[in-house]
């Protein structure tokens, strides 16, 4: 019999309205390849209509599509049961309300046989359902052939779903069960684990931002997961031997800054001021573990400094900021935010230490 190439893994909850999509793009995607395939769909407890249409397929293409139905355990859990399933050399993940452009896998394969690569990326296009519109999220940004810092330097997008990973890499791996953000603590280590990075400069994933995606995005103490995984990412790259210690400090501090500004600090800004200090407790207690890490990482200590005309500002602000836990998120705000914005903060930690709680009443 002969080795699978590629397996394509697409976990399904509720998505009766769009997994037709997702999986007649994926046949159509491995059929313009002369590899050898299989389509692993992991139904994870769904509770509409997908698993009516997923069963239409397995009779025309038997050999292709293996299906695979447990209870609801969530996003990572079903990855994992995918993985664990999973006899190709490389993987490939796909939400089942995205799909791909048919000619992912074959430009994928042609670097992959060329270059011997273990990750091939590709761009992604957005395509958001309330106003039909679309856009497209380049995964370089300035990432170069082989840039392994490039990788992480434009780590905005942590998705397992725009790139082809050897399956090698997720040994002794998984996506963290029962949290959301599961991508951001995996992908980052199969990027250590790489030796060879290549990038496809084009849209082949697509994105599908529904309105119910949509409706969902507003923040909630759920988003503070963010701060669970942190912890879980810093535990296993400290396992990983390919880097020096001095290198894991720097990609440490180049995701932290990035991500933790752009899905919390940057998304709490936005609250009303009750809400603000409600969240900014919850982050007193999670954050201790994770920044023992932080406050020990020369890197982090450059990013704070390289904050240019802001740095007398933020060194001053400091004075205002009682908790030191908590002191690396001045550090993330001053890279992006105005003076008012940083005030507005220097605010809410006056109030949450019960400095000065006669403003709120002004």
């Amino acid at each position: 019999m002969k080795e699978i190439d590629l397996s394509v893994i697409i976990p399904v909850y509720n998505t009766e309205k769009y997994i037709k999509r997702c999986i007649d793009s994926v046949i159509t995607a491995v059929k313009k390849v002369n590899i050898k395939s299989e389509i692993l769909i992991i139904n994870d407890g769904s509770t509409d209509n997908s698993e009516t249409i997923i069963k239409e397929y397995l009779n025309e293409y038997a050999e292709l599509i293996k299906y695979y139905k447990k209870e609801n355990a969530g996003l990572a859990d079903t990855k994992n049961v995918g993985i664990k399933m999973a006899n190709g050399k490389y993987l490939s993940f796909i939400d089942s309300d995205d799909y791909i452009d048919e000619n992912f896998y074959l430009d994928s394969f042609k670097i992959i046989e060329k270059e011997k690569a273990d990750m091939v990326i590709c761009d992604w296009e957005t395509i958001c359902e309330d106003n039909n519109t679309t856009y497209i999220v380049e995964a370089k940004n300035g990432l170069y052939e082989d840039d392994f810092w490039g990788c992480i330097d434009v780590f905005i997008m942590p998705s397992s779903c725009n790139k082809i990973v050897k399956k090698e890499l997720f040994n002794n791996l998984e996506f963290p069960k029962g949290l959301i953000y599961e991508d951001l603590a995996t992908t980052l280590i199969l990027f250590c684990r790489a030796n060879k990075i290549k990038y496809i400069n084009k849209p082949y994933y697509k994105y599908y931002l529904s309105k119910s995606s949509i409706m969902r995005s507003t923040f909630s103490e759920k988003n503070l997961q963010m701060i669970d995984i942190f912890d879980i990412l810093f535990s296993r790259i400290s396992l990983e031997s390919k880097l020096s210690q001095d290198e894991k400090n720097k990609m440490l501090c180049m995701v932290y800054t990035r991500r933790f500004y752009e899905s919390i600090l940057e998304p709490i800004a936005n609250l009303k001021l009750n809400d603000r200090i409600r969240f900014f407790k919850i982050i007193k207690r999670k954050i201790k573990r994770v920044n023992k890490v932080i406050k020990k990482n020369e890197y982090f200590l450059y990013e704070i400094n390289s904050c240019g005309k802001l740095k007398y500002f933020f060194n001053n602000l400091l004075l205002f900021f009682i908790d030191k836990e908590l002191s690396f998120f001045i550090a993330l705000i001053c890279r992006k935010n105005s003076y008012y914005k940083l005030f507005h903060i220097k605010y809410v930690s006056e109030v949450y230490f019960n400095k000065k709680e006669d403003r709120l009443h002004e």
